[in-house]
């Protein structure tokens, strides 16, 4: 069996859900309301609400700033340059 389409198609997804959390990112800072950005916004919901989950529960309290949207980030792009 041959295991690197699987992992081209993980790597895929990946920098997908990469380009989604960085568009994101950059849409907050310009508009912060707007439909475009609760489009995006919906798209990685799933993957943000562990990350709140786990975040209200640790050490790292920044009141007034989420920063589950840079750690998505940073730990998608770890698990793609993982993949390679």
């Amino acid at each position: 069996m041959n295991f690197s389409y699987l992992f081209e198609v993980a790597s895929t997804f990946l920098a997908i859900i990469e380009g989604l959390v960085f568009v994101n990112i950059f849409l907050s800072i310009i508009v912060p309301r707007g439909k475009i950005r609760r489009i995006f916004e919906w798209s990685i919901e799933p993957i943000l609400t562990p990350i709140r989950f786990f975040i209200k529960r640790s050490v790292i309290r920044i009141s007034g700033v989420d920063i589950s949207y840079i750690i998505t980030y940073v730990v998608v792009s770890y698990l793609r340059m993982l993949i390679r």
